[in-house]
């Protein structure tokens, strides 16, 4: 599990999944962050978006649409984690 600001991925071997965060101003940067960087842009997802990194390592195509089993996997696994915190 890994994220910036308040946006979080989950990376399994090949795939990563990136919950939705529709709405609201990016929080959490840090003091020290120069937040005009191109790296804090806001970090919004309005869906849920997976990835195969293996066959997409520039997460250009969203491939949840094709395998909602492993996005329901992670979406679970992510939700464990998220909890434990």
């Amino acid at each position: 599990l890994h994220g910036i600001s308040d946006a979080f991925a989950i990376r399994v071997g090949d795939w990563k999944y990136i919950p939705a965060t529709p709405g609201g101003a990016v929080a959490g940067a840090g003091s020290g962050a120069v937040t005009t960087d191109g790296r804090f842009r806001e970090t919004r997802f309005a869906e849920p978006l997976l990835f195969n990194l293996r066959e997409d390592p520039a997460e250009q195509h969203n491939v949840i649409a094709r395998h909602p089993e492993k996005a329901a996997e992670l979406q679970r696994r992510f939700e464990q984690i998220r909890r434990r915190r």
